[in-house]
């Protein structure tokens, strides 16, 4: 969780003054020990600012159990080395007069920055040579965007795959009399009316002869709806209407 500005600038606020005071404070022990003061200021480093690099490696979650533990030990170890040496600059500095530092502080001082590098590239060397923890998120990426965001294109990019649905079988539809399905029909009317007149029975009979009644005022649908027959009644009609001429020329 990222921490909002009024925190970071409140911890920065607080920890600038800490480190400076912890800073001093070593640094002074550092010249009571007989240390240059060309070389003191290493004290605070190795100290405060290694436990800081160490809290990182600490907190990460892509580093193994083993790579953290290790850092979380180089952070103690840090921490009270950093409270020992204000503490005994304040103990040196109580009186008047300062005591003279005793004679194994200058050794215990002068090891400390080479110990704590040692144990900062033993943890480098472990990171370096480990594979990222592979950190299963808790929950699936919201598809949603953040509010305020103008990348539009996130809540695209993480939005699931959509199966493909299993093709299904076209309905049929009923037989009508436009479109392709119209072709079945007309090549039957035509087969129909190029059939001779004679021998057709007695429903082309009847067709012709209400044809004949109504003078030709109907359809060949109407025709098969009136005969019960199918596809047929257009031929007959075209038929009928193929011979009216010739028939009044007579």
């Amino acid at each position: 969780m990222e921490l909002d500005k009024p925190t970071r600038v409140g911890l920065t606020c607080c920890a600038l003054p800490v480190a400076a005071f912890s800073a001093y404070s070593q640094f002074e022990t550092g010249r009571l020990a007989n240390i240059p003061g060309q070389l003191a200021w290493v004290l605070p480093i190795a100290t405060d600012a290694a436990a800081f690099v160490a809290t990182r490696a600490w907190q990460d979650e892509r580093y193994s159990e083993g790579i953290r533990k290790y850092a979380a030990f180089i952070v103690s170890m840090c921490v009270a080395f950093s409270i020992a040496g204000a503490a005994i600059h304040i103990g040196l500095t109580s009186s008047s007069e300062p005591l003279p530092a005793p004679w194994w502080l200058g050794y215990a001082l002068g090891a400390i920055p080479s110990l704590v590098l040692a144990l900062l590239i033993h943890l480098g060397a472990l990171i370096g040579a480990a594979p990222e923890k592979q950190v299963k998120a808790s929950r699936p990426p919201s598809s949603r965007p953040r509010a305020g965001s103008s990348n539009v294109g996130a809540a695209e990019h993480v939005r699931p795959p959509t199966s493909a649905a299993p093709a299904s079988k076209p309905e049929s539809k009923p037989s009508t009399e436009t479109g392709s399905e119209l072709k079945p029909a007309l090549a039957s009317a035509n087969a129909v009316a190029s059939m001779p007149d004679v021998g057709k029975g007695s429903v082309r009979d009847q067709m012709l002869a209400w044809l004949d009644e109504v003078n030709g005022d109907t359809t060949g649908a109407e025709l098969d709806r009136k005969f019960g027959t199918q596809n047929y009644g257009r031929g007959v009609l075209r038929a009928w209407k193929r011979h009216q001429p010739r028939a009044s020329g007579e």
